[in-house]
C-alpha cells in the first residue's frame, strides 16, 4: 500500500499484490486449521487489549512513524476522541477509548476495507 500511495507501483499491480496476498493468507490459514486439528489445538492463548496497551504505553516512544502507523493499521479498530475547544486558547484532544481488533475478526474485517478501497478506485 506504501509503495502504490508514493507512486512506486501502478494501481493494478498493487491490486495484483493484494490478490496474491489474500490467496497466500487463505491458503496459511487452511493450513494453520488443518495443523490444529491434527495437534487437537481447540484454543489459543488470550492476549487482552490491556496488556497491550500496557505494551504500547512502555515502546510507543522507541517505534518510529512508520512501525507506529503498521500498528495502528494492524491492531487497533477504532479511537474515540472528544475535542474540548475554549474560546481563545488552544483546543485539547482527549482520548477517551480504544477498540483493538480481535484475532480473525481483525484480519477480516481489515481484507474488507482493503478490497473496498481497492472498489472504491
Amino acid at each position: 500500500m506504501e509503495q502504490y500511495i508514493q507512486g512506486l507501483i501502478e494501481f493494478d499491480e498493487y491490486k495484483n499484490m493484494i490478490k496474491v496476498f489474500n490467496e497466500n493468507f487463505d491458503m496459511a490459514d487452511s493450513e494453520l486449521q488443518r495443523k490444529k486439528a491434527e495437534l487437537n489445538i481447540t484454543e489459543t492463548p488470550k492476549i487482552f487489549p490491556e496488556d497491550i496497551v500496557t505494551n504500547l504505553k512502555q515502546n510507543w516512544e522507541h517505534l518510529n512513524d512508520s512501525e507506529k502507523m503498521i500498528f495502528l493499521q494492524r491492531f487497533v479498530k477504532k479511537i474515540n476522541i472528544t475535542v474540548e475547544r475554549e474560546r481563545g486558547k488552544t483546543s485539547t484532544v482527549k482520548i477517551d477509548g480504544i477498540e483493538f481488533y480481535s484475532g480473525k475478526q481483525q484480519t477480516k474485517e481489515m481484507i474488507r476495507a482493503k478490497m473496498s478501497r481497492i472498489r472504491n478506485h
